[in-house]
């Protein structure tokens, strides 16, 4: 790749823009995932290529949510073809997350009394 020299101000809320022609030349496209670090007084930006957050691999990927899955990490968690798995929780984290989410069960159940009244 040729070396291209650009300077751009730092806006009031911190951000700058990347100019188009590094947008093209390395493929970015609106919502990319871009690592940025700082390293001996300069910043790097690297674009990152979407991987499985499963096991890492970067080919036959499905995106779920904003995650990507492999076929075989799909497959193994029950995701491919229609099937449905469970995945376990220890009970306490069950209790955690019942413990926080005690006031919203309760008015959704009086909403569905109050619908079927």
């Amino acid at each position: 790749m040729k070396s291209i020299g650009v300077i751009r101000k730092v806006d009031e809320l911190g951000r700058i823009v990347l100019p188009v022609e590094f947008r093209r030349t390395l493929n970015i496209k609106n919502n990319d995932s871009l690592e940025i670090f700082a390293q001996n007084n300069s910043i790097y930006i690297t674009k990152l290529n979407p991987s499985c957050v499963i096991c890492g691999k970067t080919t036959k990927l499905t995106e779920v949510g904003d995650k990507y899955l492999c076929r075989n990490c799909l497959k193994a968690i029950g995701m491919l073809n229609g099937e449905q798995k469970t995945i376990p929780f220890p009970d306490e984290m069950v209790d955690n997350m019942l413990d926080n989410y005690t006031d919203i069960i309760e008015e959704s159940f009086a909403e569905e009394q109050a619908i079927a009244q």
